[in-house]
């Protein structure tokens, strides 16, 4: 046994011994040196992935927002524009004065509506026949006239509820582009006229206004299509075809991408009416390479500064190994 442990004792003491434990010992750290080394780059790799599917998510996140925030916007606007018109035509004065046809009477509150309403663009009274008969602002180029051919009149003659009309240049004072709200009066069983009120489209855009920074555009359409918002340059075209469109128009909300823009779209019940907002690609595509240069500079700058640290601790141990 003495003789034995003797001889383990003197190959331990063997330099070759000490060299190859050595140079294992060298090669081991390396070895973790380089997987740490590998680990840097996959995580500065996987950073800068991250980073730019975060930017895309937020990207369109921002774009559906906006849209949301805006479409609450225009919903509230058509409701409170509604609530107004009902408000008026509820009124037990007014309907007495209508079933009377005493306009003279009926006048008072369609001015009282105009007054409290100062951004609307008219306020107007048609008798069951279609003339007009009470108007303000006043014009007298135009009471007295018939319109019963008008879809904002033609179309609440037979029905109850609130009409909202597509985009026409009003007759008579301001001459700009307006929708119309309109809705029946019936006392009794009968059909005794209409009350409209007509709102530029111009004042939809200053409402968009605080929604449309960072580079989006909000854009509003009318039940059968027709862009709203921006109020210029004017347009009668429809946009049925249009998929954000339409999917707003719909009921729906949705965010696509193409090939110039990230769009969002959301609904607008109160009108049936959908609003798309809109942001251009190559913005979009500018930020994401943005933070890609960014993080993938420092992620670069980790992957050197671990790099210098294997070469030093390779050749901190290959000086560690003696010389044969």
């Amino acid at each position: 046994m003495g003789a034995i442990g003797a001889e383990w004792v003197s190959f331990r003491g063997c330099p070759d011994w000490e060299a190859t434990v050595l140079r294992a010992a060298r090669a081991i750290r390396i070895l973790v040196v380089v997987i740490a080394l590998a680990g840097v780059a996959a995580g500065g790799t996987f950073t800068v992935i991250r980073v730019r599917s975060e930017t895309n998510d937020r990207e369109r996140t921002n774009v559906a927002r906006s849209a949301r925030i805006a479409a609450a916007a225009v919903n509230d606007r058509l409701t409170r524009d509604m609530a107004a018109l009902t408000q008026t035509t509820g009124s037990p004065g007014f309907r007495r004065a209508v079933l009377r046809r005493d306009w003279g009477a009926a006048g008072p509150y369609v001015s009282e509506l105009h007054i409290t309403q100062r951004d609307f663009a008219s306020v107007s009274l048609y008798d069951s026949r279609g003339f007009l008969v009470v108007r303000f602002p006043s014009d007298h180029s135009v009471l007295g006239r018939r319109f019963s051919t008008q879809g904002y009149f033609r179309n609440v003659r037979t029905s109850f509820g609130i009409f909202i009309s597509k985009i026409f240049v009003g007759l008579g004072v301001p001459k700009v582009a307006v929708i119309a709200y309109s809705t029946s009066i019936h006392v009794g069983n009968g059909f005794r006229g209409a009350l409209v009120l007509t709102r530029p489209i111009a004042s939809f855009d200053s409402l968009l206004a605080p929604f449309t920074d960072d580079g989006i555009t909000i854009h509003v359409y009318d039940a059968p299509a027709e862009r709203i918002a921006p109020s210029s340059p004017p347009s009668a075209a429809s946009h049925a075809d249009d998929p954000s469109v339409a999917s707003a128009l719909a009921g729906f909300s949705r965010v696509r991408r193409t090939t110039t823009t990230l769009e969002a779209s959301a609904p607008v019940p109160a009108g049936r009416w959908g609003v798309v907002a809109s942001k251009p690609a190559q913005l979009v595509d500018d930020r994401v390479h943005d933070v890609t240069i960014r993080y993938g500079a420092i992620a670069g700058v980790v992957f050197a500064l671990a790099l210098v640290a294997v070469i030093a601790t390779a050749s901190s141990a290959r000086g560690s190994v003696p010389n044969e």
